[in-house]
């Protein structure tokens, strides 16, 4: 038969007496009621502050928020109970089954005095590889359980653990910079289980700002103006993990959808060897219509690399900022002088002018045969079919058409699907032949 959970309680809190259960059925219980076991309790209490209050995940600001690892010893149901301290939302003067008329009238008092709509809730969160350090994003897979966000005093929530497992509790309000106290609490059957707060310190965080403007506002690397982007030179003294986010300003007015509408951006971390390379990348954000994007990635000791945010679309004009976080505190990031900068694009720039100066000269010879009477159409065939029907590296037309279909099927797959990671997945065998050719593999990039 079912079975059911009988709560016997007074109507305010502190009310001490004894009290008798009796039960009447029409058929003899399995079992008559029989005391529960208590359950292991996790208490820890906390505070929204100017520094901590991020809000929720619609807001980019969410990892300031504390964050609390939970550890299970074997598998456990666990009840997660989120309290903020509010006498006028702890106590009613209602009972449950009081007249309606009472009730809504109690309602609409609790409703006025909730003025500052504050919404509160939680995320938990599978656990990252280092349990000590806090989660700055989090993907749907990684959410275990969480709840809707409430003007109540209380919400909670209850998941099962299938085995020893660690979690991250990530308790919030709905907006950024509501602040105030509350209690998180942790309820479950491991007599073993335990419940720390993350230190922020795990990571070492430092911001910096810049600005996309005039000739800097080069776009991606389907432009080849994409090297006129500002630089950032980026070095640790030993092998370090970071997680970088670049952010461009919020923005008020709107797609026809109804969304925001923010231009596409992303960046890349390339290998500082002298000289911008696209060969020389070792990550790539991806571009997104959103107000940041992010990515991981690790750097070897004491090697320098460069980051070069950028717009999807060049000439978009508007400042950005940047955030790094980083397990090691001998990350240095800082942008490259103009000098610098101009000696690192100083072989791409020479590169693209020279072949426009080369395209130029080309197409002013084939007008000039085209015009002359009577006309040279024969050597101005040649000229095309010298110039603009072969690739710009010396390869087959063939192949080069095979590796352009194979990254227009691709972007637009991924531009369908949302799914970044297939890049340069498609059809592999056929890519390595294009690579064997000296073909670029996934050689542009796509906004999603």
């Amino acid at each position: 038969g079912e079975r059911y959970v009988l709560v016997p309680s007074s109507f305010n809190p502190g009310m001490k007496g004894k009290f008798r259960i009796i039960v009447l059925t029409s058929q003899p219980l399995e079992q008559p009621p029989t005391l529960l076991a208590p359950l292991h309790e996790l208490h820890i209490s906390g505070s929204w502050t100017e520094l901590n209050a991020g809000g929720c995940r619609n807001h980019y600001t969410w990892r300031r928020n504390e964050q609390y690892h939970l550890q299970l010893g074997r598998a456990a149901r666990v009840s997660v109970v989120l309290m903020r301290h509010n006498p006028d939302a702890n106590s009613s003067d209602v009972a449950l089954h009081s007249k309606k008329k009472t009730a809504k009238a109690s309602s609409k008092r609790k409703k006025a005095k909730d003025t500052a709509n504050f919404l509160i809730g939680f995320v938990v969160a599978k656990a990252g590889a280092h349990t000590d350090r806090k989660l700055l994003r989090l993907e749907p897979s990684d959410v275990v359980d969480k709840t809707q966000f409430a003007p109540t005093f209380e919400t909670a929530a209850e998941f099962m653990s299938e085995d020893a497992a660690s979690y991250v509790i990530v308790p919030s309000t709905f907006e950024p910079a509501k602040l105030g106290d509350f209690e998180l609490i942790v309820y479950t059957d491991d007599d073993r289980a335990s419940m720390v707060r993350i230190e922020p310190s795990t990571w070492h965080f430092q911001q910096l700002s810049g600005e996309w403007a005039g000739l800097g506002a080069g776009g991606c690397r389907n432009y080849p103006t994409w090297v006129n982007n500002p630089i950032f030179q980026l070095r640790a003294s030993r092998h370090a993990v970071c997680e970088l986010f670049l952010r461009q300003p919020t923005r008020d007015e709107c797609h026809a959808e109804g969304g925001p509408a923010y231009p596409g951006l992303g960046f890349y971390i390339t290998v500082d060897d002298g000289s911008l390379s696209l060969d020389d990348v070792r990550c790539e954000s991806g571009f997104r219509q959103a107000i940041e994007t992010t990515a991981s990635f690790e750097l070897s000791a004491d090697t320098p690399y460069l980051l070069i945010p950028m717009t999807y679309q060049k000439g978009v004009e508007m400042p950005f900022d940047v955030e790094v976080y980083c397990d090691q505190p001998s990350l240095r990031i800082e942008q490259l002088p103009r000098a610098v900068a101009e000696s690192r694009r100083a072989e791409m720039v020479e590169h693209e002018a020279a072949r426009t100066i080369v395209r130029w000269f080309v197409v002013s010879r084939i007008w000039k045969l085209l015009r002359q009477r009577p006309p040279d159409r024969e050597r101005a065939r040649q000229y095309i079919a010298t110039f603009f029907r072969k690739p710009v590296r010396d390869n087959d037309e063939g192949y080069l058409d095979i590796n352009l279909a194979l990254n227009a099927l691709e972007s637009a797959y991924i531009q369908l699907t949302g799914k970044a990671d297939a890049k340069g997945r498609f059809f592999p065998q056929m890519r390595e032949r294009l690579r064997q050719r000296g073909h670029k593999i996934a050689d542009y990039d796509v906004l999603l």
